[in-house]
């Protein structure tokens, strides 16, 4: 029976959920890969000042890359499984 090596993760929030499964995904001992287009998240508010979602994506998106994570879009999964 073959083992679970590689997670594919996509959803919501990527501040959040996206990011908290990476990390431990990739502690636990997995090769990760995060969906950045199956994804979403929303804007925040820090000291007053508007986030924009997109910005608050991003972000997370760069900081799971090549640490805790491969962030691609769909089109790149296709091409490695």
């Amino acid at each position: 029976m073959p083992f679970v090596t590689r997670l594919v993760i996509c959803g919501m929030m990527s501040y959040i959920c996206i990011d908290s499964t990476v990390r431990t995904a990739h502690r636990l001992g997995y090769e990760v890969i995060v969906l950045n287009e199956a994804c979403t998240t929303k804007d925040l508010v820090w000291n007053d000042t508007v986030i924009p979602a997109k910005t608050v994506h991003d972000t997370f998106m760069a900081s799971l890359q090549d640490t805790f994570a491969q962030a691609m879009d769909t089109r790149s999964l296709r091409d490695i499984i």
